[in-house]
């Protein structure tokens, strides 16, 4: 077995050259472009950052608008309707009070009404 030289391909001072500007340019033109790109990627992380203010402003903003409806409805129409409710469950109470127990007793339906539905003891 003979051992082969082995061959290193050389490169003329004229390629090295070639290639070492080649290098320069790209490396001037990565500076060209770094200097656009970072503006250009601070005004894209500032409008995204507008952008969800504004959607946190407006979310705020439903959110509130909500709450204020809710304690509308609640004050306005809920505790006034329960106070006529209340006020009508008492006045039903007082006018099946004034139904003489004698009443109750000789008649089957208003009997079986009376304790079917346990209104006797929330009469009482």
């Amino acid at each position: 077995m003979s051992k082969r030289p082995i061959l290193i391909a050389r490169k003329s001072n004229l390629q090295v050259y070639n290639e070492f500007i080649s290098l320069i340019k790209i490396v001037e033109l990565q500076e060209a472009i770094n200097g656009p790109l970072k503006r250009l990627l601070e005004t894209y992380t500032e409008a995204f950052e507008d952008n969800l203010d504004k959607f946190l402003n407006i979310s705020k903003l439903k959110m509130a608008l909500f709450l204020t409806v809710l304690l509308f409805c609640y004050f306005f129409l809920w505790i006034p309707y329960l106070l006529k409710l209340n006020s009508w469950i008492r006045r039903t109470i007082n006018m099946v009070n004034m139904i003489p127990a004698e009443i109750v007793d000789e008649n089957s339906v208003l009997k079986e009404a009376f304790i079917g539905t346990d209104l006797l003891e929330s009469i009482k």
